[in-house]
């Protein structure tokens, strides 16, 4: 089974009113900084006049990080896109592990701190590869037992939802809930 160009997405608890411009200056420190670890970021570019769109992104080398408003819910997102050996489980762990220490490093930021929580409860997860994983049944029952085990991990063997996209014209991926919260750390100590 191949996951190509992974994108997970982790949901900002509720709907804050939040000038998405307030991370541009965090964004660009990040990457003089080196706060999000080995990657090589690049630049930071505000998408934040497009409605429902991608936000203010970290542009990096392997991967984007993206704080966006697809479809009106404001999340952070990281985009895996250069392919790195290795199997679906760990390549889907290690982007949910970048995505969720680069939400602890927002709710950390003092200029957002008391307005971003992310809620590591309810994430996507999406092969962005049409050809490899195309949104099918077939491409669903494959990627079942990867979702399994990753519930297990991260919610501690409690119950989950996984909804796949039920438009076939989507990316394939799937919508997590779980039925208890869960915070960044916990969910962080989880897939260590």
């Amino acid at each position: 089974m191949e996951a190509q160009q992974l994108s997970v997405k982790v949901f900002v608890d509720g709907n804050p009113d939040f000038d998405l411009s307030t991370l541009i200056p965090i964004f660009h420190r990040w990457i003089r900084e080196g706060t999000l670890g080995d990657e090589l970021l690049i630049d930071v570019a505000d998408y934040g006049h497009v409605p429902n769109g991608p936000g203010v992104l970290i542009i990096g080398h392997e991967g984007h990080y993206i704080m966006d408003l697809e479809d009106g819910e404001l999340g952070l997102q990281y985009n895996r896109k250069r392919d790195q050996p290795g199997e679906a489980q760990d390549k889907i762990v290690e982007a949910l592990g970048r995505c969720l220490r680069a939400c602890q490093a927002l709710e950390t930021e003092a200029s957002v701190k008391d307005t971003l929580r992310f809620q590591a409860d309810r994430i996507r997860i999406q092969v962005a590869n049409r050809l490899l994983a195309p949104n099918t049944k077939e491409t669903h029952a494959t990627y079942q037992s990867v979702f399994d085990r990753l519930i297990a991990r991260l919610y501690d063997a409690k119950p989950a939802t996984v909804t796949p996209p039920s438009d076939p014209r989507s990316l394939y991926g799937v919508h997590i809930q779980a039925d208890q919260p869960l915070d960044v750390q916990t969910a962080l100590q989880r897939l260590a």
